[in-house]
């Protein structure tokens, strides 16, 4: 499959959630863009971050799903870190 735009990855994620009847999104548009760019546009990883991040902000009682949020989820993740670089 061909890889979500940022605009495409966007309106994935808010249709993911108005499909649960959450018709604002929650993540912050900063937090839209590091999910799309951490995911390189594949949808089954957005939903990976997406679902982790939104574990993490109802942790920490945020009602706005934030870049820290998404950093914790990609700890979790950690096929997702960059690949060393080689000298």
């Amino acid at each position: 499959t061909t890889p979500f735009s940022e605009q495409q990855s966007t309106h994935y994620v808010l249709f993911r959630w108005n499909q649960v009847g959450v018709h604002t999104c929650p993540f912050d548009e900063q937090a839209l863009t590091l999910m799309h760019q951490a995911a390189d546009g594949i949808a089954r990883t957005i939903n990976q971050i997406g679902a982790l991040a939104t574990a993490a902000a109802a942790r920490a009682k945020h009602a706005t799903i934030g870049t820290q949020h998404i950093q914790e989820a990609l700890t979790q993740l950690p096929w997702l870190a960059p690949a060393p670089r080689r000298s």
